[in-house]
């Protein structure tokens, strides 16, 4: 008799989730749901863990200034990235928020550069500030992707073969009919990850008394993650060949790497 190869059942997941939730006379998203959640808690967290060392009032206007920068600028990527397709016809549908339409990671540049205009205006320690707060940012993201998962119009590549592949059945939702990769689940757990690896690294540069410059270390596991999950996703090419979500990736990890490395330079001998 031959050997039998071993092989999971190519798919077995189907989301029937409904896009839209209904709440008595509310109606509204799980997408939008989700989003509020993201917003709440990754503030929330940020601005515990830098606790006393700031005011309450200077860390909240930190906060807001991150909502507001991230809200902006991932509207402004999105809509960049998806002009021809989308807004071309009609620009004033730009304005149109409450249709969706939003880049991960223009929320990630507006997120970390409005702030800055905040430290700097208010003299704030911007090193606390920025190690501190960054570890909200990956469970804010990691809560805004269940939101994705159930919306379902990030669409991804077929998959086969392996034992997670998902479809989306409800009528009522834009995610694919065919089987494909959870792209988003595998962005969810690669946010929990980074979360995780942030959250070790400020516990070790607290007993060590050192500063873990965990915006850098964040953009670049972030820019990693992302790029790797380009294989999994279906996003309309930008520019070279890759998506503009590749293209702000690779340009995080630079960053990342110029300036970890700009930080750890030995200094000037004493003399």
């Amino acid at each position: 008799m031959g050997r039998r190869t071993a092989r999971f059942p190519e798919a077995v997941i189907d989301l029937a989730f409904d896009p839209d939730l209904v709440l008595g006379p509310f109606r509204t998203t799980w997408h939008s749901l989700f989003g509020v959640l993201a917003i709440l808690a990754g503030s929330a967290l940020g601005i515990r863990l830098i606790g006393a060392r700031v005011r309450f009032a200077d860390r909240y206007a930190v906060a807001l200034a991150a909502v507001f920068g991230g809200l902006v600028m991932s509207r402004v990527f999105h809509v960049v990235d998806a002009w021809a397709v989308l807004y071309a016809h009609d620009p004033l549908s730009v304005l149109a928020v409450w249709n969706g339409g939003a880049s991960i990671t223009g929320g990630i540049v507006g997120g970390v550069i409005a702030p800055l205009f905040v430290t700097r205006s208010r003299h704030l320690p911007a090193a606390v500030i920025f190690d501190r707060g960054m570890v909200g940012v990956p469970l804010g993201m990691a809560i805004g992707r269940i939101g994705d998962l159930v919306n379902g119009e990030h669409w991804a590549r077929a998959c086969n073969g392996v034992a997670w592949c998902v479809r989306y059945t409800n009528p009522n939702s834009p995610g694919q009919r065919e089987y494909v990769h959870p792209a988003v689940a595998y962005e969810l757990l690669g946010d929990l990850l980074i979360l995780a690896t942030l959250f070790a690294l400020l516990r070790w540069a607290d007993r060590q008394r050192r500063h873990p410059q965990l915006p850098f270390v964040f953009l670049g596991l972030y820019g990693v993650a992302r790029l790797a999950l380009g294989a999994y996703r279906l996003d309309p090419l930008f520019a070279f060949g890759l998506s503009q979500a590749e293209l702000v990736s690779i340009a995080f990890i630079a960053v990342s790497i110029a300036a970890l490395a700009w930080l750890r330079r030995p200094g000037p001998s004493p003399t």
